[in-house]
């Protein structure tokens, strides 16, 4: 008995300090547990979120893949599921997540999907502005290779004039494009 309420409190433990929100949601969709990771990431206490359906936390333009991603976590229970979404957020609209899910529906101590939910606005910042250095990058690399080529052409002209007025041409020809 002591080992197994010291098990318990140790689960207890990790599950209010852990970062990531752990989710129970019901089959029809309605969140039975939510941990208290809950506040830090929506705003939202944990007990504003049970029962509440999926369809209460998710964005309407994010809300079909969801419940397909769901649907697919209960008929696939031996299969980890993940899905990134928009989770509602009580200050800031929206925010994007990832969830990470896996089927418990015919666990009696579960009876539901077990959900992990990560915010990843950090992430998707980052992505973002790693695209916007990569697009900028390819800017200039192309601005280059543009300048490479104007320049490549103006020495191809002055060899053209050179050879015109019989001079010999100032630029070899390993310095001027094939025509």
């Amino acid at each position: 008995e002591e080992a197994r309420r010291a098990s318990e409190d140790r689960f207890h433990f990790l599950v209010k300090n852990a970062s990531d929100v752990i989710a129970v949601i019901d089959a029809a969709g309605i969140l039975k547990y939510v941990s208290p990771a809950e506040e830090a990431t929506s705003g939202f206490r944990a007990d504003e979120m049970i029962g509440k359906s999926i369809r209460d936390i998710i964005h309407p333009d994010d809300l079909d893949l969801t419940l397909q991603a769901f649907q697919a976590a209960m008929a696939q229970p031996e299969k980890i599921h993940r899905h990134e979404c928009r989770h509602v957020h009580k200050t800031r609209g929206w925010i994007p997540v990832e969830i990470v899910g896996q089927s418990f529906l015919a666990e009696p101590a579960v009876k539901g999907v077990i959900a992990s939910v990560r915010d990843v606005s950090l992430r998707r910042k980052a992505e973002e502005e790693m695209a916007q250095q990569l697009d900028e990058l390819r800017r200039g690399h192309d601005a280059m290779l543009d300048h490479k080529d104007r320049i490549a052409k103006l020495k191809q002209e002055v060899n053209d004039y050179a050879r015109r007025l019989g001079e010999p041409p100032p630029y070899s020809d390993a310095d001027t494009p094939a025509c």
